[in-house]
């Protein structure tokens, strides 16, 4: 008996697919069966029953000059800001509200205390991870509002985006996004030279809006603008705050705005008192360690000293430009 060939081959490529798919089946069966039960998302849960803050200060200290003459710029802070949370900063020029700033944003470093970032202790001597952290997770908005001379508004805003990676014609698209959110949509293609104070300061808003870093410091954000678009870029701030659960803190010394914030504080000749919130005053603080959840400051937290120490904070690079040659604030 001859077989036929077609018949053959075809029988054998049946054999092989039959081979092949109890294969796949038991492959598929053995993974699934390894597969470790799935923990809950943690979300901005460091520890139970509390909320890890985005940013916590620990008996921060700034000073300048020697022993003889020195002048303390911030002293003993020590406060949280969780996510989707508005912290106003309040008080009279030179008590030290930039200077806090600047240390949150790792542009100067602390003579004293800790800066904590989404429980990670940032190290300050690490200039190349500091870099990478202002560029990547910590929008600044200085009073200069300094902006890249040579690129349109829309380029401006969309920089920080593509320093990350983003592909080009999404960045542009966030960028005109946010622009028209603050009322710059004809003003996109000026470079910053042909725009006045307040629409730099409105275009460096934008910018750190569309940025997604967990954390916007603004100082000053409305000094330059008048009370219509003082209110806008307000609003905005805190609709950006809702919906991307990101952390703000407002550096101001007018006082119209600070009841739309969540929480108050007062900055004097370098001590930060929170005053009141939106809906309610302030508990007194106390001498305990108090938990980040009940939305209090740490006035004096118990010996951080003999604590261990948090993990220094660890970033990559940027994919396309190195952040360590560049900065966008």
């Amino acid at each position: 008996m001859i077989l036929n060939p077609y018949v053959l081959c075809a029988g054998i490529v049946l054999l092989l697919s039959f081979i092949w798919a109890w294969h796949a089946s038991n492959c598929c069966e053995q993974v699934t069966l390894t597969l470790p039960t799935p923990r809950p998302p943690r979300n901005d849960r460091g520890r139970v029953g509390r909320l890890r803050p985005v940013i916590e200060a620990r008996r921060l200290c700034k000073s300048y000059g020697t022993a003889d003459q020195r002048v303390n710029a911030v002293n003993e802070v020590s406060f949280a800001v969780g996510r989707g949370e508005l912290v106003a900063i309040y008080g009279p020029s030179g008590g030290g509200k930039s200077t806090l700033a600047h240390l949150l944003a790792g542009i100067d470093s602390p003579t004293g205390g800790y800066v904590i970032f989404n429980g990670a202790m940032l190290d300050f001597d690490d200039h190349r991870a500091m870099r990478v952290y202002r560029s990547r997770h910590c929008a600044l908005v200085p009073q200069a509002c300094p902006l890249v001379e040579h690129l349109s508004a829309v380029d401006n805003v969309a920089l920080p985006l593509l320093v990350r990676g983003m592909p080009w014609s999404e960045a542009r698209a966030l960028a005109h996004k946010h622009l028209r959110a603050l009322s710059l949509d004809g003003l996109k293609r000026r470079r910053p030279a042909e725009l006045s104070g307040g629409q730099r300061q409105r275009v460096a808003i934008a910018r750190a809006l569309a940025s997604g870093s967990d954390l916007v410091l603004l100082d000053e954000p409305t000094s330059a603008l008048d009370p219509e678009s003082g209110r806008l870029v307000i609003e905005q701030i805190k609709q950006v705050a809702a919906a991307e659960r990101r952390a703000f803190v407002v550096i101001t010394h007018d006082p119209q705005w600070v009841g739309e914030f969540d929480r108050v504080f007062e900055c004097v000749a370098g001590w930060l008192d929170e005053v009141r919130t939106s809906t309610s005053p302030a508990p007194k603080p106390s001498s305990e360690d108090v938990s980040v959840a009940d939305g209090l400051i740490l006035p004096r937290p118990p010996d951080i000293t003999a604590r261990a120490r948090p993990t220094p904070v660890t970033c990559r690079t940027a994919r396309t430009i190195d952040p360590d040659m560049y900065e966008w604030f």
